[in-house]
């Protein structure tokens, strides 16, 4: 997943002008330059980009009537964010003992 500068930072609900900029990216490992405990600076080869903006003519439209999140109690209650076409759709992870 590639996010410009700004939404790698805090996501979308910050900045979700970025949202169009934002992609799925394909690649591939060539070689790693340098690397220690901590990260790793490595050369890629990009095999395909999708950008989230064609999405809708990738995937097509399914009907949601039934929910989202049926049957996963372990989530909080959605978040729902509107901006222009998209719509942000977030919630919490809730920690059950």
């Amino acid at each position: 997943m590639y996010t410009p500068v700004l939404s790698s930072f805090n996501g979308w609900d910050s900045h979700p002008e970025e949202i169009e900029q934002s992609s799925f990216v394909q690649y591939s490992i060539e070689c790693i330059i340098e690397r220690n405990e901590f990260k790793a600076w490595l050369c890629v080869k990009i095999l395909d980009v999708w950008m989230i903006e064609d999405y809708n003519e990738r995937f097509p439209e399914r009907d949601g009537s039934t929910g989202y999140l049926k049957g996963f109690e372990m989530f909080g209650d959605p978040y729902i964010f509107n901006y222009r076409n998209w719509l942000f759709i977030t919630n919490g992870f809730i920690s059950v003992s």
